[in-house]
This record gives C-alpha cells, structure tokens and sequence, in this order.
C-alpha cells in the first residue's frame, strides 16, 4: 500500500489565501503566484512537497496493498521548473507498484506529447529549459530522440503543474498553453468518465478564489496542495 495521510480527501475549511480580485490581470496573476511558489524554500518548501506526495500517493492507492493493480498504467509526472512543486518523491514508490512513467515532450508546432521514462534514463534541457526524458544526446538544434511517445488521451492519470490553481480545479499556467493543446485532443466523453484523470498541483499560497476560464481549459478533476485534497471527479480505475 503506498504512504498516506490521516488528512485525507477532505476539503480544507481554511479560506485560500489569494484571490484573483486582486489582479487587474491575468498576467498580473500570473506574476504574483510564480513570485509566491518561488519565495517558498528550506524546510518549508520541503514540508510542503512531502505533503503533496503523501497525499497524491494516498490519490493513487489502490486500497488492499495489491503489488500488481496498476501494472502497466500510465502516469505522467513533470519534471519541476520555475519554483513548481517537486514530485519526485513519488517516483520510486510508483515504479514500485507497477505504474509507468511518463514524462511532458515539446513537440513541433508549439505541441506536447509524453515520453516514457524508465529508471536510471537520462534527462536533456528542451529550448525552455525544462528537462524531458531522451534515449540519446541530440545533435545541435535538434530535437532529442524519446524512446516512446504518447498523446494525453492515451495516459491513465496526468499530475499538471499549475501557476494558480482554484477550488474548482480551473488552473492558470505559464501561458503558453501546451497543457491545453494537449488537453485538447482528449475526447469528451472520455473527460466526462475521468480519463485521463487530471491532477492539478500547486502549494497553498497559489491557491485562489475563482479563475475565470477561457472556452478551451480544462478544469482539474482533483486539487492538491500541500493542506488540502479537493476531489471534483473520482478515479474511474
């Protein structure tokens, strides 16, 4: 059975600490939360993502321990950039229980796939700076060899990084909307049906009241903070 907390799936009754009424915009949001995430550090920054993982794991759990449950699901992680909440702590017991990991690949044409990772693979800077999974060290300006690719409909569960996330699981990211040209490919009836069970993740500081969103977001099907699991759409697996 994977690490969990006695916290649960509850929904925290503190009130968040932010709120978008405070922005006369989004990019105002924006720079405002990614300044929050970065200013947490040291031990608080540790704390803070132990708790994720602790409850992300307890998300995950398939309740009876069984080794061999989630054998051959899919499960892309990110790997953390400009102060994201860090997820690593979740790679190993995942690999553990029988999950494969997957990791978000800048494609061309602004797109995004995901790559596999399997333990041990090395990891190169995309354009951005962001470190994806590659079987081999690319030529100059050219794009890295992965050793296998999916689209976002293809995966089992999908745990997003978010610059401002809210209670209803409407997320706010870095503004380049690969997530969401991702997301877009995903049929409608299998969102309804939570697949692939989307996961929005973010410390407590960018939580907020209310985002409005655009007519092509995808709202998050559970929150996770450091204090609080907010569950919109149950796990279909």
């Amino acid at each position: 059975m994977y690490p969990s907390t006695d916290r649960g799936h509850e929904r925290c009754d503190e009130s968040p600490v932010a709120s978008e009424s405070d922005d006369l915009n989004v990019s105002g949001l924006r720079g405002r939360m990614r300044a929050a995430r970065g200013s947490i550090s040291g031990p608080d920054r540790t704390l803070a993502e132990q708790s994720v993982t602790e409850r992300l794991l307890g998300l995950l759990d398939d309740n009876n321990g069984d080794r061999d449950a989630h054998d051959g699901r899919r499960i892309a992680l990110y790997q953390p950039f400009d102060g994201e909440v860090s997820t690593k702590g979740m790679v190993e017991v995942l690999l553990a229980h029988g999950w494969s990991i997957w990791f978000p690949v800048i494609g061309p044409g602004a797109t995004m796939t995901f790559a596999s990772w399997s333990e041990g693979q090395p990891f190169a800077h995309n354009r951005f700076g962001i470190a994806e999974p590659v079987t081999d060290d690319p030529p100059p300006g050219a794009r890295p060899p992965f050793a296998e690719e999916l689209f976002a409909r293809e995966l089992d569960v999908i745990v997003v990084p978010c610059v401002a996330l809210d209670g209803a699981g409407n997320r706010l990211g870095m503004g380049a909307g690969y997530y969401d040209r991702a997301f877009s490919s995903i049929d409608p009836i299998q969102r309804a049906n939570g697949r692939p069970w989307l996961i929005g993740v973010a410390f407590e500081a960018q939580l907020v009241d209310a985002l409005v969103p655009d007519e092509w977001d995808v709202p998050m099907d559970v929150v996770v903070t450091e204090n609080r699991t907010i569950i919109h759409t149950p796990k279909c697996f």
